[in-house]
């Protein structure tokens, strides 16, 4: 596979990597945001002030106002990332947060089902399961398929005339295969919802509610880049999912808690978030991604450096077929159940990556990422897998 166009040259990369404590802190390269993003500095900053402020403060008479402050532009964050307006997110502390809220409004009872697929990650297979054993609808799960064409044949398989929704990931936390969610929904048709966990999308991918999810959750602290307890639902249509749980918030007067109408838009999900770090953490964090980095372009370098890995891999004695993934994240099988040790390896020669239970090591690049270290990273696995 020919590596596209690098779309950031060596003195872009330096001078994101700059902004980015952790990316060049921690004593390997930086390989992992598929787990958790490395901070820009703006949003460290900005989470320190706001926890001095609280540290010595805890109540001044301007924080109502600037706590809404932050609570909207952590919603314009969301916005930002998703491709809805403002009002259609609502702030989660996790994508785990979101998928619950999104599973349990669905308009359903005992004996309907939802589809799912065969490489979801818990956050959305254990809300699933409570949804089995509480109030009786049933899980199927489909194979992801090889192609486009494939995994849309193995949905459609699973769905029925009492399928109430769609859910999975948009990008396999797994193998990093992306889901086709505009094909599935031209098949789906409107009668299904679809609800996306977009752990692994947000902040990589560029997103848009043209390709027919009706609910996506976002994760803060992976792709996004900011801080842990952060995130958001994009909700196209807030008005037809049922609220999962009560909050402060949700009331459009919350002097009358027992007779005002709830929010018709996305605070009819919330669940008060009220941590100001956080907030202002997450909106530093996708702020700086969006003006600073362009997503369309950290998605392009991130492709480039996955096509020079798997080259260097297969050429070092690697079989293609042990590699999976072409974009943001790359996952590479490994013998003898040793990806723990595998993976120990790599950050010993200086690489931070990844295992994936026992078999499998996940690689995943970012923006900040020098060709140096990604190839330098491929290496140092080619040795380890083929020695």
């Amino acid at each position: 596979m020919t590596a596209p166009a690098l779309p950031f040259d060596a003195d872009e990369v330096e001078a994101i990597r700059a902004e980015l404590p952790a990316a060049t802190g921690g004593g390997a390269a930086y390989l992992n945001a598929g787990t958790l993003g490395p901070m820009p500095q703006v949003a460290i900053e900005a989470m320190a002030a706001a926890a001095a402020r609280d540290a010595s403060a805890r109540q001044w008479p301007e924080l109502w106002e600037e706590l809404g402050a932050a609570q909207g532009a952590a919603r314009e964050a969301v916005a930002a990332l998703t491709g809805v307006v403002p009002e259609q997110a609502a702030l989660m502390h996790s994508t785990h947060e979101g998928m619950n809220v999104a599973l349990w409004g669905l308009d359903a009872s005992a004996g309907d089902n939802v589809v799912t697929t065969s490489e979801e990650h818990p956050g959305l297979l254990v809300p699933l399961r409570h949804l089995r054993d509480r109030a009786g609808l049933e899980v199927r799960q489909a194979t992801w398929g090889d192609d486009d064409e494939a995994f849309v044949d193995a949905v459609l398989a699973q769905v029925d005339a009492r399928t109430r929704a769609v859910a999975l990931s948009h990008v396999s936390w797994q193998s990093g295969r992306v889901a086709p969610l505009r094909a599935l929904r031209d098949a789906l048709g409107d009668r299904v919802r679809l609800v996306v966990d977009g752990a692994q999308s947000a902040g990589v991918l560029v997103l848009d509610p043209a390709d027919g999810w009706d609910a996506y959750s976002v994760s803060g602290q992976k792709w996004p880049l900011g801080p842990n307890g952060s995130g958001g639902l994009a909700l196209v249509d807030p008005e037809a999912w049922r609220p999962t749980f009560g909050a402060y918030l949700q009331v459009a007067d919350p002097a009358d808690c027992l007779g005002s109408p709830l929010a018709t838009d996305g605070r009819r999900f919330e669940t008060s978030q009220e941590a100001l770090g956080p907030l202002v953490g997450f909106a530093a964090s996708v702020g700086w991604l969006t003006r600073r980095v362009g997503i369309d372009r950290a998605s392009a370098h991130a492709a480039h450096l996955n096509a020079s890995v798997r080259e260097v891999l297969v050429g070092g004695g690697v079989p293609a077929d042990a590699l999976h993934g072409e974009g943001h994240l790359l996952a590479v099988d490994v013998p003898g159940d040793a990806a723990v040790e595998v993976t120990m390896g790599l950050h010993g020669a200086g690489f931070a990556v990844r295992p994936l239970g026992s078999t499998r090591v996940r690689i995943s690049f970012g923006c900040w990422n020098t060709t140096a270290e990604a190839t330098g990273c491929a290496e140092a696995l080619a040795r380890l897998l083929t020695d």
